[in-house]
């Protein structure tokens, strides 16, 4: 997803969000040394993804902090375990298992990092169903027993994504599981993805190689770049990922599943804003 006219102000409240995150005395010299090592970012980078990566990097660096958020993404996949052993779908009901997913992207701490408060509107987010579904047409066109990539986001709604790998499974898919190779945000890491049984569900368990918040293959590492080559479809969740990605032509059908939580990533799906989205490309 290209930039938009909304991407800077985006970036100034992530950047807001995640300094009080720290909760920091400094935070005033943190955000002005943040800002100055984005600012020229803004005339050559294809993508927001690009530049929320590059500011989270030097916030680290200035607060000397490599993982801020690990706390939230244990919590995050407590949260969602135990919502979903309260209602369980059907092992053949992969669109309903795909809404789960979809909706759950509300859990994201780029927003807020309370896991608890993005529980309380899960609910209301599965039930508006998809406001754009491309599922349908995504299946036709990856072979029956393929191989799809699937590449998550963030922890919380992996939950969901496990499942979702699940039901694939069942259905005779290969699933190349791709994660972040380090620590960004509440992004799904090795780690998370091993204590949440993935490695009994998805046939491998790739990482980026890289700590950016959304996967881009001319920067990941040499297994992730590969796999995308070999595989016969993608499922890619996150606005991260759509914005890194949406806007890079691919070999094989994509399937973006996301909430439409800021206007360019409505727009690019003609949805409304905060809709759930599956958008084929």
């Amino acid at each position: 997803m290209q930039i938009q006219p909304e991407c800077p102000s985006c970036v100034a409240l992530q950047l807001m969000r995640t300094v009080q995150h720290r909760k920091i005395d400094n935070w005033r010299s943190v955000m002005a040394d943040t800002l100055a090592s984005i600012a020229g970012l803004w005339g050559d980078a294809d993508n927001p993804g690009h530049i929320i990566g590059t500011m989270y990097t030097k916030v680290n660096l200035l607060t000397d902090t490599h993982d801020a958020y690990r706390a939230e993404r244990e919590l995050a996949n407590q949260l969602a375990q135990t919502y979903w052993n309260g209602q369980p779908l059907a092992i053949d009901n992969i669109e309903g298992r795909m809404l789960y997913a979809t909706a759950g992207n509300i859990i994201d701490a780029g927003l807020n990092a309370d896991p608890t408060h993005s529980f309380t509107q899960l609910d209301q987010a599965i039930g508006q169903g998809f406001g754009r579904n491309d599922i349908a047409g995504f299946f036709d066109q990856v072979p029956k027993g393929g191989t799809i990539l699937y590449v998550t986001d963030n922890a919380g709604e992996a939950v969901f994504d496990r499942e979702v790998v699940t039901a694939l499974k069942a259905r005779g898919y290969k699933i190349w599981l791709l994660v972040r190779g380090r620590p960004f945000l509440n992004d799904l890491t090795r780690i998370e993805a091993e204590l949440l049984g993935f490695r009994t569900v998805a046939d491998h368990i790739l990482d980026t190689g890289t700590g950016q918040g959304g996967f881009d293959p001319r920067y990941a590492g040499f297994d992730a770049q590969r796999a995308t080559q070999q595989v016969d479809g993608w499922i890619v969740k996150g606005i991260a990922n759509l914005e890194t990605l949406s806007h890079q032509a691919a070999l094989q059908p994509r399937l973006f599943l996301y909430r439409a939580k800021c206007p360019p990533s409505a727009r690019l799906a003609g949805v409304l804003w905060n809709d759930n989205v599956a958008l084929m490309e």
